[in-house]
């Protein structure tokens, strides 16, 4: 799976949906977005059989590659 495929610019054109809507990074790493306009960044990643989702901050908050730092950790050290 390709990874790094968001950009900054990407996330900020984002459009409101619908309904929610994940938009994949890589690597387990998606940029959320809801109905209300919020933009999150999650991250999704299985770990002793178990599914985990992580939510790792605001869009407006973080940046994409503060994001990116805390997916690696998390993945590299699970709960």
């Amino acid at each position: 799976m390709p990874i790094n495929k968001l950009t900054a610019l990407m996330i900020k054109q984002a459009k409101t949906p619908e309904k929610e809507k994940n938009i994949a990074d890589g690597n387990g790493l998606y940029l959320r977005l809801l109905p209300n306009g919020q933009k999150t960044f999650i991250l999704n990643f299985v770990y002793k059989k178990i599914r985990h989702k992580i939510t790792l901050g605001d869009a407006k908050l973080i940046s994409l590659e503060q994001a990116r730092k805390e997916a690696n950790h998390n993945i590299t050290k699970p709960p």
